[in-house]
């Protein structure tokens, strides 16, 4: 089996404003803002990228090449 085809591979994305990273930054930064919206979340807290790690590469490797129009959530239940 090849590589995913670059068409799949573009509509694969991990959502990154419930995670540590610089771009969700002015949340960390604002302790209110960041209580509010960690309060929407079932598990209570962010997720950190590490946690992110396995869906990641399942998603760009050739275990998913049967997987398409899907969308993988990872998001400590927050859409339960």
């Amino acid at each position: 089996m090849g590589a995913p085809s670059a068409g799949l591979a573009l509509c694969k994305r991990a959502r990154q404003d419930r995670l540590k990273t610089k771009f969700a930054g002015a949340l960390f930064e604002d302790r209110e803002m960041y209580d509010t919206a960690m309060a929407t979340i079932p598990i209570g807290r962010h997720a950190q990228p590490e946690e992110m790690a396995g869906t990641v590469l399942y998603l760009v490797s050739n275990a998913s090449s049967y997987t398409n129009g899907e969308c993988v959530i990872v998001d400590g239940g927050l859409t339960l």
